[in-house]
């Protein structure tokens, strides 16, 4: 019997990776407005680019980026860039469709709803409020709380210890093989696929060999699986 579910938060709860993208676009619009001299498509990709390359939390991807193509930092333009990703992320970052009607049915069964994310404290908070989700979740792991990130065992031990019941009782659902899927399983827990989260540009999602309890397209399909 599933008595708790844990879910990732980006491309699980969240359509953040469709967010990024458009926010960087939009962050290049106005970087070439104020000076920059690139096309507006070339650097909207490339900025995206750069959080893969400095990390999807980085906060020196904008700076990295013009550093990398033009050899100088102009603090107008920066500036420039980063209201704009600012404003389009306030506009763009959105749970997916039927998660948090999902999520409320799910906690008037009973559930005890978790999140285990890879992502920084204050940021996966600052997210869940902008999407609207927060107050939904009895807890939260960070990478702050373990220092260590998904697969490995520290965030999925402290998510089992918060949820209060077994791992055998619990479900975990997250976009990415190598790290959802499989830390789950090495936990002892049931783990779901989302696969409405699947990007083709994202490679960390995919990982040979690996099998999922369960695979679900749409959220909502979470209340078909626990009955």
């Amino acid at each position: 019997m599933i008595k708790a579910i844990i879910f990732d938060l980006d491309n699980t709860l969240l359509d953040f990776i469709s967010m990024k993208r458009e926010a960087s676009a939009a962050a290049a619009v106005e970087m070439v407005r104020a000076g920059l001299k690139m096309n507006e498509e070339e650097a909207g990709k490339k900025l995206f680019a750069a959080y893969w390359k400095f990390g999807i939390d980085s906060n020196t991807a904008f700076t990295q980026f013009l550093l990398e193509n033009t050899g100088k930092v102009d603090r107008h333009v920066l500036v420039r860039g980063i209201s704009a990703y600012r404003s389009a992320k306030m506009e763009l970052l959105k749970p997916y469709e039927n998660a948090r009607i999902t999520l409320k049915l799910l906690k008037k069964k009973g559930i005890t709803l978790g999140i285990v994310t890879d992502a920084p404290r204050e940021k996966a908070i600052e997210r869940l409020q902008m999407a609207g989700l927060q107050g939904i979740f009895d807890f939260l792991v960070a990478f702050d709380d373990t220092k260590q990130a998904k697969p490995g065992e520290l965030p999925f031990k402290r998510a089992i210890e918060l949820a209060g019941c077994k791992p055998n009782d619990m479900m975990m659902v997250g976009d990415s093989m190598p790290r959802d899927i499989v830390g789950a399983q090495k936990a002892g827990m049931l783990a779901v696929y989302a696969k409405y989260g699947e990007d083709k540009e994202l490679k960390w999602q995919k990982a040979e060999g690996v099998k999922p309890d369960y695979e679900i397209s749409d959220i909502s399909e979470l209340l078909k699986l626990i009955g």
